[in-house]
């Protein structure tokens, strides 16, 4: 068998195999690891094992999309968070379903997909956490009120929705302790903000999924889709054209990169992967400054992806400035949580 035609077998048999299994357990790491080793193993020698002189490709590229340079295998973690995420999504899209009141074990990166791929617009808030779901203003109280969420014990947050806790404020109930003055800052803009909310009865609440596939996806599987880039209306979107060939994708590049002083890496027209703007970008520069740098490019990346999605899902307009305000904040937030080389970004 050909390597391309080993490529083919990993990704519908070997890996299709698990697909099953993998909806009703999270596999432990050292499962995805063996199993891993295996497929690496058939795709380079057709054999169990392959030793690292007949890898020819890293596995986390070979694991890429085939439109950022991998041959399109499934990373498996991933592909097991998504499907188990799954049914935390069923029961709550549809409450109706005949296990949607049994317990259900979440793992914690289930978990945060489903917090950040999901958005409620309340009706009779029976179907909505209080304090963890994004049911107000698109987002959740846990991120409207950080300070004043750790107050809350963790069973009440998981338990308590919007209709219950909204009857008699009763969502005062559960802070628990002292509360500090940060806190209590948000306790009274929290209540501001709830002052004239109520919710309608008869009418159930309506959960959005907001992660989405590229137009040029979505149009495959013959499901709506925009018919030009929502960025620039210029051309037909695809992941390519947004990240990188999109006027407005370029020009947002240039201004991220001009202000650390490295203006000339940014894209010109005649750039059409990615990927390998990406690889080039980072062989110019100094060794020690690469990990700042690939930040900075997963931070743009995901930047551009997140203003198409508030476009899309949201109706915004797009607008430079907005889309670079919220890279100088995600980098701040980003330098926070230990990212190096983003000082510059969020402080400009």
């Amino acid at each position: 068998m050909t390597r391309a035609g080993r490529v083919v077998q990993v990704q519908f048999v070997l890996t299709a195999m698990l697909i099953y299994l993998a909806m009703a357990i999270d596999l432990p790491p050292w499962a995805i690891k063996a199993i891993d080793k295996i497929r690496r193993g058939f795709v380079w020698r057709g054999r169990k094992e392959a030793k690292g002189g007949h890898c020819l490709i890293a596995w986390p590229k070979v694991c890429r999309a085939k439109e950022l340079g991998g041959l399109g295998i499934s990373d498996l973690k991933s592909l097991c968070i998504a499907l188990r995420v799954r049914w935390p999504w069923l029961k709550k899209s549809e409450p109706n379903k005949p296990w949607a009141s049994l317990p259900l074990q979440v793992s914690k990166d289930a978990e945060c997909l489903l917090s950040l791929a999901i958005i409620t617009e309340i009706g009779d808030g029976a179907n909505t956490l209080f304090w963890k779901d994004k049911w107000l203003a698109g987002k959740s109280i846990q991120d409207l009120a950080p300070n004043l969420y750790v107050l809350v014990p963790k069973g009440r947050a998981r338990k308590h929705t919007v209709k219950t806790a909204l009857d008699e404020t009763k969502w005062t109930e559960d802070i628990q302790g002292e509360i500090p003055v940060q806190a209590l800052m948000e306790y009274l803009e929290l209540w501001d903000m709830l002052e004239d909310i109520s919710v309608q009865e008869g009418i159930p609440d309506r959960h959005i999924w907001r992660l989405s596939a590229s137009a040029d996806r979505l149009a495959r599987r013959g499901l709506p889709h925009p018919d030009h880039c929502l960025l620039c209306d210029q051309e037909e979107e695809n992941i390519q054209h947004l990240l990188i060939g999109c006027v407005f994708a370029r020009q947002f590049w240039y201004d991220i990169l001009h202000s650390i002083g490295l203006a000339a890496l940014a894209p010109q027209s005649d750039v059409s992967s990615f990927d390998d703007w990406w690889d080039k970008a980072v062989l110019t520069v100094s060794e020690d400054a690469r990990k700042g740098l690939n930040s900075l490019i997963i931070l743009g990346a995901w930047t551009i992806w997140k203003h198409r999605n508030d476009c899309v899902f949201n109706g915004a307009t797009p607008r430079l400035s907005t889309a670079l305000n919220l890279a100088r904040e995600e980098a701040l937030l980003w330098s926070l949580a230990g990212a190096r080389g983003l000082s510059p970004i969020h402080s400009s």
